[in-house]
């Protein structure tokens, strides 16, 4: 499951910025990982908030629901 989101994140990235996922591939795996989940994390929070037809409130549950799937920190 957690390979499958790592996977979902680097295709994400590739498709919205080559810049920042050829410039991601420079570092540890492990970091470039978790760089390229925030970069997906952010991008996607970000078009859900310039959806058009939705309201604030709409955007801003959809923001909380994304943000509910990343789980409790460790």
């Amino acid at each position: 499951e957690l390979e499958m989101a790592f996977s979902a994140c680097r295709r994400i990235t590739f498709a919205h910025s080559r810049t920042f996922f050829f410039a991601s591939a420079l570092l540890p795996a492990q970091k470039r990982r978790a760089v390229r989940a925030l970069y997906a994390f952010c991008r996607s929070t970000d078009d859900i908030v310039d959806a058009r037809g939705a309201d604030a409130s709409e955007r801003m549950r959809r923001c909380r629901a994304a943000a509910g799937m990343l789980g409790s920190p460790r």
